[in-house]
Formats: C-alpha cells, structure tokens, sequence
C-alpha cells in the first residue's frame, strides 16, 4: 500500500512545480516597454569626453507607481555623472534609475536625462529594462501600435459599440485628467543644484512624497531664498528636470506673505 500512495505524492509534488515554473513567465509576458535614446550634445576637453543624453520611455503595460530603469554601457570608461528627475546609481557598465515620484502611465512616452563622461567611444547603452522586463529599443513605432489599436474596431460590422467601448475610458482618462492644483506656504530655499529653488511648507498641502515641493517657473524677484511666499500651482509628476531635489509644481502665482 505504500507505493502508490508515494506515486501519488510524487504526481502531486511535479504539479506543483510546473505551475511554480510557468507561472512567473506568463506574468512577465503581459508588460512591454519602449526607450528612444538620444544624445543632443558631445564634446571632447582633450583628456575624456562628455555628452548629455535624453531617455523617452513608453510603458505599454499597466501603469507603474514604483518602477526603475536599468540599463548597460558598452565601454566601462563610460560614466552617469549627474542625472535629473530619477535617483542615479551606477555599478561598473550597469546603471539603474530609481523613480522618485508620480506614475509611469500607460502608452504616455515619459523622458529623462542625464549628463555623463566617456573615454575611448560613446556608443548607445544596450539591455534596457523597466522592473526587469526588457524594452524594445531605437524609434517609436507609433503607426504601427495606432494601426493595431484601431484594428479591433472596424472589424465588428454592426453598431461596434463593444469594440470602442471598451479602450474608450482608458484613452479618455489620460488625456482629461485634470492636473491637481494646490496652494500652499511656505519658506522658499535654494536647491541643491545651481538655480533650483524649494518650497518648505509651512501650511497647505504637503507635498505626496517628499517634504519639500520644487519650484518651477514663477516670478524669480517674489521667489528669492529666505521668502515666506503662499504659491498656487498645478502638481507636475511628469515633469522632467534638471533639480533632483523636492516634489514638481509649476507656479501658477505666488505672492510675499
């Protein structure tokens, strides 16, 4: 009697470890990305070079909340030397870049950048990732991926409401979301970086991550260091920039209180 009870434990136990092994790569097959990598600017001092290069990301897959970008430099003389908008850490040719705040949304290309050192050549990062899941690379297809997307709906011949209906609440709330509008105030400080400028509140609406908000745009002789100013502004989680320091809001108005 005790054979097939140990077959069956065995059938049992191998079950169990095909849908260990199949599971994870069912769920990494649903999530796509896209980067377009760019470099507007090179230069060579005589002992190494510099450039400053710009990464589009597409998120094809559900939109992310906490996400980081990976990627791998051809050369080891290549280098991030100071980067924008993401937290930078680099390992020999492996570069990560940790999101610091807002939503990679779906099919809405969100950009970044760095500034970087090389020695030898330059050539593009290859092996790009978001949460590990490889990205496709060079330009994006945006006719081929609008063709596809509108395929489904001329293909039901009668009223093809089903078809419409259900992308319809998807694109719709992208592109009308409303942008948050906040007020608050607080003692302005200058960043980190040269010509940065934060906001410590004092009242008002904090900002979602981090304690300071970063000013961007406004009237530069209200917003000097030391000022106690109320600012009215529209929360920027898209906005890509140069200071690293404090939470995007673009300035609406602001006035010395």
């Amino acid at each position: 009697m005790k054979r097939p009870i140990a077959l069956i434990a065995a059938a049992l136990m191998a079950a169990g470890l095909a849908t260990a092994v199949t599971a994870p790569t069912a769920e990494a097959a649903t999530t796509g990305c896209h980067i377009t990598y760019t470099v507007p600017s090179q230069w060579w001092t005589g002992t190494q070079g510099g450039f400053q290069a710009n990464i589009t990301i597409t998120n094809f897959g559900p939109p992310l909340v906490n996400w980081t970008l990976g990627f791998d430099f051809v050369h080891p003389g290549q280098r991030v030397t100071q980067g924008w908008s993401m937290t930078w850490t680099q390992s020999g040719r492996h570069v990560t870049a940790t999101s610091m705040w807002g939503v990679l949304e779906t099919n809405k290309p969100f950009t970044i950048g760095f500034l970087g050192s090389w020695t030898t050549s330059n050539p593009a990062p290859t092996n790009f990732t978001i949460n590990g899941v490889p990205c496709s690379t060079g330009p994006l297809p945006t006719a081929t991926r609008t063709t596809a997307t509108a395929s489904p709906a001329p293909s039901s011949p009668a009223p093809s409401s089903p078809a419409p209906s259900s992308p319809a609440p998807t694109s719709a709330a992208l592109s009308t979301a409303p942008i948050p509008t906040v007020s608050v105030t607080g003692i302005v400080e200058a960043g980190v970086e040269s010509g940065c400028l934060v906001l410590n509140p004092v009242s008002g609406q904090l900002p979602p991550v981090t304690s300071q908000w970063l000013l961007i745009g406004g009237d530069r002789t209200i917003l000097v260091p030391g000022a106690r100013v109320q600012v009215i502004g529209r929360v920027r989680h898209d906005a890509a920039s140069y200071c690293q320091q404090g939470y995007p809001l673009e300035v609406l108005a602001a006035k010395v209180v």
